[in-house]
Protein backbone atom coordinates (compact mmCIF):
# COMPACT_ATOMS: atom_id res chain seq x y z
CA UNK A 1 0.00 0.00 0.00
CA UNK A 2 2.90 2.34 0.77
CA UNK A 3 4.38 1.77 -2.70
CA UNK A 4 1.06 2.57 -4.35
CA UNK A 5 0.78 5.84 -2.42
CA UNK A 6 4.36 6.78 -3.26
CA UNK A 7 3.80 6.02 -6.95
CA UNK A 8 0.64 8.13 -6.99
CA UNK A 9 2.48 11.05 -5.38
CA UNK A 10 5.42 10.71 -7.73
CA UNK A 11 3.66 10.08 -11.05
CA UNK A 12 0.16 11.40 -10.32
CA UNK A 13 0.65 14.81 -11.88
CA UNK A 14 2.52 13.40 -14.85
CA UNK A 15 -0.13 10.77 -15.45
CA UNK A 16 -2.88 13.40 -15.10
CA UNK A 17 -1.03 15.67 -17.54
CA UNK A 18 -0.78 12.85 -20.09
CA UNK A 19 -4.45 11.93 -19.62
CA UNK A 20 -5.63 15.53 -20.07
CA UNK A 21 -3.41 15.99 -23.13
CA UNK A 22 -4.81 12.82 -24.72
CA UNK A 23 -8.37 13.81 -23.81
CA UNK A 24 -7.86 17.23 -25.39
CA UNK A 25 -6.34 15.64 -28.48
CA UNK A 26 -9.40 13.47 -29.05
CA UNK A 27 -12.00 16.00 -27.82
CA UNK A 28 -14.62 16.70 -30.50
CA UNK A 29 -14.25 20.12 -32.13
CA UNK A 30 -17.92 20.83 -32.60
CA UNK A 31 -19.10 20.02 -29.07
CA UNK A 32 -19.69 23.71 -28.25
CA UNK A 33 -20.67 25.90 -31.21
CA UNK A 34 -18.23 28.77 -31.71
CA UNK A 35 -20.96 31.33 -32.41
CA UNK A 36 -22.48 30.95 -28.94
CA UNK A 37 -21.23 32.86 -25.88
CA UNK A 38 -19.73 29.67 -24.48
CA UNK A 39 -18.11 28.60 -27.76
CA UNK A 40 -14.44 27.80 -27.26
CA UNK A 41 -14.79 27.62 -23.48
CA UNK A 42 -13.76 23.96 -23.54
CA UNK A 43 -10.49 24.94 -25.23
CA UNK A 44 -9.80 27.55 -22.57
CA UNK A 45 -10.48 25.07 -19.78
CA UNK A 46 -8.16 22.49 -21.33
CA UNK A 47 -5.32 24.98 -21.89
CA UNK A 48 -5.55 26.29 -18.32
CA UNK A 49 -5.65 22.75 -16.93
CA UNK A 50 -2.70 21.68 -19.10
CA UNK A 51 -0.67 24.71 -17.99
CA UNK A 52 -1.46 24.05 -14.32
CA UNK A 53 -0.50 20.38 -14.51
CA UNK A 54 2.62 21.10 -16.57
CA UNK A 55 3.83 23.56 -13.94
CA UNK A 56 3.25 20.99 -11.18
CA UNK A 57 5.20 18.36 -13.14
CA UNK A 58 8.06 20.78 -13.86
CA UNK A 59 8.32 21.75 -10.18
CA UNK A 60 8.78 18.13 -9.18
CA UNK A 61 11.57 17.44 -11.66
CA UNK A 62 14.08 20.28 -11.92
CA UNK A 63 15.65 18.69 -14.99
CA UNK A 64 12.63 19.81 -17.01
CA UNK A 65 13.40 23.44 -16.15
CA UNK A 66 16.65 23.04 -18.11
CA UNK A 67 15.12 20.98 -20.91
CA UNK A 68 16.59 23.02 -23.79
CA UNK A 69 20.06 22.72 -22.27
CA UNK A 70 19.62 18.99 -21.71
CA UNK A 71 18.54 18.49 -25.33
CA UNK A 72 21.48 20.57 -26.55
CA UNK A 73 23.95 18.52 -24.48
CA UNK A 74 22.43 15.26 -25.73
CA UNK A 75 22.70 16.34 -29.37
CA UNK A 76 26.27 17.51 -28.91
CA UNK A 77 27.15 14.23 -27.20
CA UNK A 78 25.45 12.18 -29.93
CA UNK A 79 27.20 13.95 -32.79
CA UNK A 80 30.43 14.50 -30.84
CA UNK A 81 30.34 18.29 -31.23
CA UNK A 82 32.74 20.00 -28.84
CA UNK A 83 32.10 23.59 -28.09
Amino acid sequence: MFRLGAAARRYGDGAALAAVALLYLFWPNNLAPDRKWYGGADDVVFVVLLAFLARRVIRRSPVLLDLPGAISRAVRRKFKIHG
